[in-house]
């Protein structure tokens, strides 16, 4: 047993995250549900779903990310249009319409980094997932901002 006046005094510590933390934005369950569990895989990621482009948009304004994945055919919204949110953090695109990513593609907002057509490629998709988030066997570059 120790007695408090023997205890060390320890210094406070701050929080640091040694994960990225991702909105992924699917209004279909099942690949939201496929997307997720893939990427939950790694180490280094922390994902969250919302189906709702609603609330995804108040999520991303309210919370803090490091990257959303976003589905461009949202039915209530666009993806793009969540993209040019204000303080919105950096985008990857995914959409089965390869005429939408071609346009993203061409017409890339300045936090879209990159768009990617479905059916996806999982391995590629974890490739710039990882790159965007510049996540290294499962720890990040330690983000300051969210500390």
């Amino acid at each position: 047993m120790v007695h408090a006046a023997t205890s060390p005094v320890l210094p406070k510590v701050h929080h640091i995250r040694l994960y990225s933390r991702i909105l992924l934005v699917e209004d279909d369950p099942f690949q939201g549900f496929v997307i997720a569990r893939h990427l939950a895989r790694h180490d280094g990621l922390w994902v969250e779903v919302e189906h709702s482009a609603a609330e995804a948009a108040r999520r991303i304004t309210t919370e803090s990310w490091d990257l959303v994945i976003c589905d461009i055919r949202l039915g209530e919204r666009d993806g793009a249009e969540l993209a040019s949110t204000p303080g919105a953090p950096p985008f990857l695109i995914i959409s089965g319409d390869l005429s939408a990513v071609a346009d993203v593609r061409q017409n890339r907002p300045p936090n879209v980094v990159a768009a990617l057509e479905k059916p996806l490629n999982l391995a590629r998709l974890m490739q710039r997932v990882v790159a965007a988030c510049r996540v290294d066997r499962g720890v990040d570059t330690l983000n300051w901002r969210h500390m």
